[in-house]
């Protein structure tokens, strides 16, 4: 059974191909288009690519799934305030919302249409997140809980997963939403709300909890669950709809922030940190209740907020959970595959593979790779080994583009598409973000840790092989990778199997071998404002635009 899911009416479109249960494909079409999240577009591309993946065409799909029911949002919407009052002063706001999801609807229903796809399908929002993170997971039985800005109805779902089964526990319905309070956050501080967040996650890092009792009167709770005034969630700062509804944000600390490369200025800092704080506070509040009702101490977790690595690391610590799995692509990028694992457990009761990596994305042929360094003046060699020539260099300081295989899904990068350095220097560290991503000084990267040793760098033997769960780095070894860490000790890891990446795991086992440290520090082959690249042209436009010394593509290591 080809089941194809997609998402594609909003911010960051994609599309998913599950074939009888097992994830075959997935891209982002911020990747095939080159504009970041896309906004708007139908994923025709990722559409396109699904299929080709597969070898099959749109008659041998059994259904196509979108990750939104349409309808009802527009029933629901019209009656929720502060909508409510917005629409009633400003009708042409009505009549926009409604064009905005009837429109969303149609292109939908007439794509399938034209393409003579055997069935078309509205899967519930949430429902599509918690697919992920159970089926996913691999586990038998856990706690399940999306979370993000707005789904269809509700900011939040939290179930029981035991079985192969997936049982509501409740609902957090809107307004109440801590993803749009962080939204809004994220443009009160100067960053692109649904973008900057891990911005203002990293900020947070340098700031306090000074403002801790103005946050606990925004964020409010009825028994265990959070609970928000209106305007706290939706305003002005995220949502056009909401036209002359001020943030409470902007009551207390004035007007807007214009960006600030760097906002740490004994205010902005200690906003994001408190702001961090009150979430972390009110999912474990949320979370420890099922936790003692239940017994469970398992949690998968999806949706927007659970790209709140720091948030995932302290729900880990603070609820002593025994394991944790974030999924890889947990805003609504990963509602595409959300939506065809959703489909095919409700409507046919097949059984879903669960996702230990990340890479099911595009891949380049090592003829195409050769046609485009062949139109390059670089000078290209063709090593014996191109991970050890790559931790060679890595361990000579040098910072080296990664292009290997089949590109990750998700906002991190998991060695396939990965700018390198070397871990043990803070000096390798600003120099790709000053000379190569072109961003700000002060913010953090992630490591690479091999599977085997990470117990001695996060202090667990969790496996987290997707930087979605930020761990503190026991002191011993602190010294070690001041490159890789975070102001506060902690770092955003990616545990490496050998199984999952054999190519990325030999080349930190060579750096291992040169240095005696088993990490490597990774971030996104991209510049600031940029999709991760997608081909051996974008990889190797970026190497000759930036400071990068060598790019490892494919069996060749490209130098200037």
């Amino acid at each position: 059974m080809n089941i194809l899911g997609i998402t594609g009416f909003f911010h960051d479109p994609s599309a998913a191909l599950l074939v009888d249960g097992k994830l075959v494909a997935f891209v982002e079409e911020e990747r095939l288009v080159r504009v970041k999240h896309a906004i708007g577009t139908f994923p025709e591309r990722s559409i396109e690519f699904c299929l080709q993946t597969a070898r099959i065409n749109f008659g041998d799909l059994d259904a196509i799934v979108c990750e939104h029911d349409m309808d009802v949002i527009l029933a629901h919407d019209p009656e929720m305030m502060p909508y409510r009052q917005t629409f009633k002063s400003y009708p042409e706001l009505r009549a926009w919302h409604r064009e905005i999801f009837v429109s969303a609807k149609t292109r939908f229903l007439d794509f399938a249409s034209k393409k003579c796809i055997r069935k078309a399908v509205f899967a519930p929002h949430h429902h599509t997140h918690l697919a992920t993170a159970y089926y996913g997971s691999g586990f038998d039985e856990a706690l399940v809980l999306s979370i993000d800005g707005r789904g269809d109805t509700q900011s939040a779902i939290i179930a029981h997963g035991v079985s192969g089964e997936i049982r509501i526990l409740d609902e957090v319905p809107l307004p109440s939403s801590l993803g749009l309070l962080y939204a809004g956050a994220t443009k009160f501080l100067g960053y692109m709300p649904f973008d900057g967040e891990g911005t203002v996650m990293g900020l947070a890092a340098y700031g306090t909890d000074a403002y801790r009792e103005f946050f606990d009167e925004l964020v409010g709770r009825n028994g265990h669950c959070f609970v928000m005034k209106p305007d706290v969630a939706f305003n002005e700062l995220v949502d056009p709809l909401c036209k002359g509804i001020i943030s409470p944000l902007e009551a207390r600390f004035g007007k807007p922030r214009e960006f600030n490369p760097d906002p740490r200025n004994g205010l902005d800092e200690n906003i994001a940190a408190s702001l961090q704080a009150c979430v972390e506070r009110a999912v474990a509040d949320y979370l420890r209740h099922y936790i003692e009702a239940t017994g469970i101490k398992k949690l998968c977790i999806a949706g927007g907020v659970a790209l709140n690595s720091k948030m995932n690391g302290q729900l880990f610590r603070l609820l002593e959970l025994e394991d944790i799995y974030a999924f890889p692509v947990s805003g609504d990028a990963g509602c595409a595959i959300g939506a065809a694992m959703w489909y095919a457990k409700e409507v046919h009761n097949q059984n879903i593979s669960p996702i230990s990596h990340a890479y099911f994305g595009p891949s380049v042929a090592d003829d195409q790779i050769l046609s485009a360094l062949e139109k390059t003046s670089f000078t290209v060699l063709k090593p014996d080994n191109i991970a050890e020539a790559s931790a060679n260099l890595l361990a000579e300081h040098k910072i080296v583009g990664w292009f290997q295989g089949r590109m990750e899904g998700g906002a991190r990068a998991l060695g396939a598409r990965s700018i390198l350095s070397n871990p043990t220097s803070v000096a390798d560290k600003d120099a790709v973000n000053v000379r190569v991503k072109f961003r700000e000084p002060w913010r953090p990267f992630a490591p690479s840790i091999l599977y085997e040793r990470r117990q001695r760098y996060t202090g667990s033997l969790v496996q987290a092989p997707f930087m979605t769960v930020t761990f503190e780095v026991p002191e011993a070894m602190r010294k070690e990778i001041p490159g890789a860490m975070h102001v506060d000790n902690t770092i955003r890891v990616q545990t490496v199997k050998r199984e999952d990446n054999p190519l990325y795991y030999e080349a930190i086992s060579a750096f291992e071998s040169k240095t005696g440290t088993p990490v490597l520090t990774n971030t996104s082959f991209n510049r600031k404002g940029e999709p991760i690249v997608s081909t051996a042209e974008e990889a190797l436009a970026m190497f000759g635009a930036t400071s990068m010394d060598a790019l490892a593509i494919g069996p060749y290591l490209v130098t200037k």
